[in-house]
């Protein structure tokens, strides 16, 4: 983990600090700019959002951490997902 790098706590749907962080199994790591740029979009226009120019590694993150987090806090993979991540690969 680098220093930048913050942690998402799955079960709790927050951040978590580098010291609370140790004992947590279902979490995400994301950096400042993707954090950022994924709360910009949460509190923006979507119209403005459409805009945004993400970088390959907020794409990538942004990905990772929707992937994990809808599944989680729903119980089950929803078939929708399945079907994005066969038409990605």
């Amino acid at each position: 983990m680098k220093k930048a790098d913050i942690i998402f706590d799955l079960t709790k749907g927050g951040l978590v600090c580098e010291n609370c962080c140790q004992n947590i199994s279902k979490r995400i790591t994301l950096s400042k700019g993707t954090i950022k740029q994924l709360l910009w979009i949460d509190q923006g226009d979507l119209a403005k959002a459409k805009r945004i120019r993400f970088t390959p590694q907020a794409l990538n993150e942004g990905l990772t951490f929707l992937e994990a987090f809808v599944p989680f806090h729903l119980g089950k993979e929803p078939k929708s997902l399945k079907f994005l991540r066969q038409i990605r690969t």
